[in-house]
């Protein structure tokens, strides 16, 4: 967008959408539940595929051999799809986060969450590293408008594989909920003392060990098929649109995502940096050769970006199946306030090397 003169609406239309982005996941588990996990995932491919076909026009704007007279390079057309396309693209956004996410939550069980997830996100990452290589040196030796079709077509192979995306196995696991796992083993430890009981009598002989553990057991596995049946039951109940936003709203009250807040508003700032300010702060300070050298140069800088995300990733999965989520949370506090400390200090040097200068 800088490079064909619309430096503010990239701007722009980054906000609207993040912005997008973030009114879509507040009721995207509702549509994700309604259309599933592969035709949510299909959408958001098509609607990504449709974003990156939406820069060409104003890529086309800058381009002396085009004619000047075309509609697509109006000022007018160019606002104007960029705009819808950010709200389609942002909302698609957030059913494509809940949907992958649901779909890695169904393959993974509680031990391994930790490993999925970071696959998952590593995933990303080596498609983030894979991407910025290809427009490093695709951007070199192809036009602007050639560059996107490129990118598009590789979106739009996307669309095929979310497509024929195979439901996952099911993995046993059993999530208690309402203190349902304390109300198990109290009828488990009652069932034991009534069996000692019972053993210290005088006409336990008469009864058959085995048979009495069986219907012990019998028992036992009756009350748990109950709780699991109630679960299950619980969980299938259909809900409004509406009351599917209030229980998120309600969610992010809670007394457990009260203390990730700051955290997740730091990651949402990091990442608008990055993905925002990042690649035109390379280009405005790099000094040698023309932009398309220039854009070259921040993609090859994105790509060890990219790498410390999958290192991070990797190690953040182990010390979740390891240690927990608080742990693993809480070193990543400790490893951002150190990062933090340098460029602060960094700052303010600057600054007074500025003031001095004055």
């Amino acid at each position: 967008m800088s490079s064909s003169n619309y430096e503010k609406l990239g701007f722009f239309c980054f906000s609207l959408d993040f912005l997008c982005y973030g009114i879509g996941c507040l009721s995207a588990s509702f549509f994700v539940d309604k259309l599933g996990v592969k035709f949510c995932l299909s959408i958001s491919a098509t609607a990504d595929t449709l974003w990156i076909l939406a820069i060409i026009p104003p890529a086309l704007s800058t381009d002396k051999t085009t004619n000047n007279d075309m509609f697509i390079r109006s000022n007018g057309f160019i606002y104007t799809t960029q705009i819808l396309i950010q709200i389609i693209q942002g909302f698609c956004l957030g059913l494509k986060w809940v949907a992958g996410s649901k779909y890695i939550s169904e393959c993974a069980t509680e031990e391994t969450k930790g490993f999925y997830f970071s696959l998952y996100w590593g995933l990303f990452m080596v498609s983030m590293v894979l991407g910025s290589l290809i427009a490093a040196f695709v951007t070199i030796h192809f036009e602007k408008t050639k560059v996107l079709l490129i990118m598009a077509a590789i979106a739009a192979f996307s669309i095929f594989i979310f497509i024929t995306l195979t439901k996952p196995i099911p993995q046993e696991r059993y999530l208690p909920v309402d203190n349902q796992l304390e109300e198990v083993q109290i009828l488990k430890q009652q069932e034991d003392d009534s069996l000692k009981t019972i053993e210290n009598r005088n006409n336990f002989r008469d009864i058959p060990k085995n048979n009495l553990k069986f219907e012990q057991s019998k028992h036992f596995d009756n009350e748990n098929n109950m709780l699991t049946a109630q679960n299950q039951k619980q969980s299938g109940v259909s809900i409004s649109l509406r009351k599917e936003m209030q229980e998120v709203l309600h969610l992010i009250q809670t007394k457990k995502m009260l203390p990730l807040i700051p955290q997740l508003l730091w990651v949402g700032i990091s990442i608008a940096v990055y993905s925002g300010i990042l690649v035109i702060i390379i280009i405005d300070t790099e000094k040698i050769g023309d932009d398309q050298y220039k854009f070259s140069q921040s993609m090859l800088t994105m790509v060890s970006f990219g790498a410390g995300e999958i290192m991070g990733s990797i190690f953040s999965g182990w010390m979740i199946d390891k240690y927990g989520n608080k742990k693993t949370a809480l070193l990543n506090v400790i490893l951002v306030s150190i990062y933090l400390r340098p460029n602060f200090y960094l700052g303010l040097i600057r600054q007074f090397k500025q003031y001095l200068i004055k």
